[in-house]
């Protein structure tokens, strides 16, 4: 079983502020609000993190991996635990960074 160590007492949009702060990222307000629209968290920003479905943290932790805009991704598995249609529209996504040139593995 897969499992991710976040933070309890925050929110899932508090988690992203809160590494967005570790990473120095520019313009973090901006950067946390896209990617909550991109990867669909508007539902369960305001929801802590012990709260979320298995479905909900994969998404989060997928914002967390990107939020620091890195320079190549490497993803395991980041569609597992997610509904067909967040499942797809993950894909989607990833297809996108893809075409913008960021290098994935």
């Amino acid at each position: 079983m897969q499992s991710t160590a976040l933070f309890p007492s925050m929110t899932a949009q508090q988690t992203l502020d809160y590494f967005s702060i570790l990473y120095g990222v520019k313009d973090r307000k901006y950067r946390v609000e896209s990617l909550i629209k991109e990867l669909e968290l508007t539902s369960f920003k305001n929801r802590s993190t012990k709260l979320l479905s298995g479905g909900e943290r994969q998404r989060l932790v997928l914002a967390l991996a990107l939020i620091h805009n890195p320079d190549v991704v490497f993803l395991d598995e980041p569609s597992t635990g997610l509904d067909p249609d967040v499942r797809i529209h993950i894909w989607d996504y990833i297809k996108k960074l893809h075409d913008e040139g960021k290098p994935l593995s």
